[in-house]
């Protein structure tokens, strides 16, 4: 059952297969300017495949409105500063793709949003990440089916 919370345990398929991990944000989520809300943990070693970023109503907080999603050690991994008052699908860079920095344990991501003057009274976005389930390296391994 989807619950749209971010959990306490990263999120591991037993297969070596592609994981995902989906949520949204409202307006009403940031109760401050810059606050990094947390939507779910990857696991230690996972590498990122996509990340992507959907703005579905424009966020209306005074002049300057953005959107980043990332790790919590550093919330611009992923998509940095996307404008946050204008509606569309973002996806990150390839250069934000493989381990984050804090691949050494699990890590923590989220969208964090940024806006100046009143706090806003509409806006909407999704994130969709796609990872690796962060397996032990196979080297040497039989791979066989």
């Amino acid at each position: 059952m989807t619950t749209n919370t971010s959990g306490n345990q990263a999120r591991q398929d037993s297969r070596q297969v592609s994981n995902t991990m989906r949520g949204s944000i409202a307006f009403n989520s940031a109760g401050a300017t810059a606050i990094f809300i947390p939507l779910g943990i990857i696991p230690k070693g996972a590498w990122v495949v996509a990340a992507h970023l959907s703005i579905d109503t424009a966020f209306n907080a005074g002049t300057t409105n953005t959107v980043d999603f990332g790790t919590q050690g550093t919330p611009t991994q992923f998509i940095a500063a996307q404008a946050g008052a204008t509606p569309g699908n973002f996806a990150a860079a390839a250069s934000a793709m493989g381990k984050p920095p804090a691949a050494a344990a699990d890590t923590v991501i989220g969208l964090r949003y940024n806006f100046t003057g009143a706090a806003p009274s509409a806006g909407a976005a999704e994130f969709m990440l796609e990872f690796e389930g962060g397996f032990p390296s196979t080297l040497g391994a039989n791979l066989s089916g």
